[in-house]
């Protein structure tokens, strides 16, 4: 079993972890299942290949990759001892973009406004990139709301999904 980042926030009982995909290949397929409604949100362009993880061995499957990538860096978002969403940031490409989601039952508790500032200072901190990019579904105001509380302004809209810009992310790291 390898090494996996976890990572605090500000809220003590709030935290994001990389999900061990023999032991938590199951709760991450669980809450996928709940929410696969809500996933239809999530806008296309980044590699987020959730709808297709359909069993135990595609969840197995991806976390594997994710845990081995180099460009991408997917967590788990923690509440105590529950997984209650995703969070994470891809720089493939060489652009850095985060994406996020919370499960139905955790929403409106601020898990993602704090994983995102979270994901910011990591990026800053331990990657050393400035420039961030967000995206979301024309619609999706939440998640909106969640990027410009964490310093992201808006850029444009395709009329499918809006585009976020956070210029410099030394903020997160005051």
């Amino acid at each position: 079993m390898g090494t996996f980042i976890t990572l605090a926030t500000d809220a003590p009982s709030v935290f994001l972890r990389e999900l061990d995909r023999l032991r938590e290949a199951d709760r991450f397929l669980t809450l996928l299942a709940k929410n696969r409604e809500h996933l239809r949100m999530l806008p296309r362009y980044g590699a987020t290949p959730y709808p297709f993880v359909r069993d135990l061995g595609g969840a197995r499957e991806y976390l594997a990759r994710m845990h081995e990538s180099r460009d991408c860096y997917e967590f788990g978002i923690w509440k105590r001892d529950a997984l209650a969403g995703m969070a994470g940031l891809d720089t493939t490409g060489g652009q850095a973009q985060v994406y996020y989601w919370v499960g139905a039952e955790f929403r409106g508790e601020g898990l993602a406004t704090r994983a995102v500032r979270t994901l910011v200072r990591f990026a800053h901190i331990r990657l050393g990139l400035e420039a961030l990019e967000g995206t979301v579904r024309v619609g999706n105001v939440a998640s909106e709301k969640v990027l410009e509380r964490n310093r992201f302004k808006f850029l444009h809209s395709d009329g499918y999904a809006s585009f976020y810009f956070c210029e410099s992310c030394s903020w997160a790291a005051e």
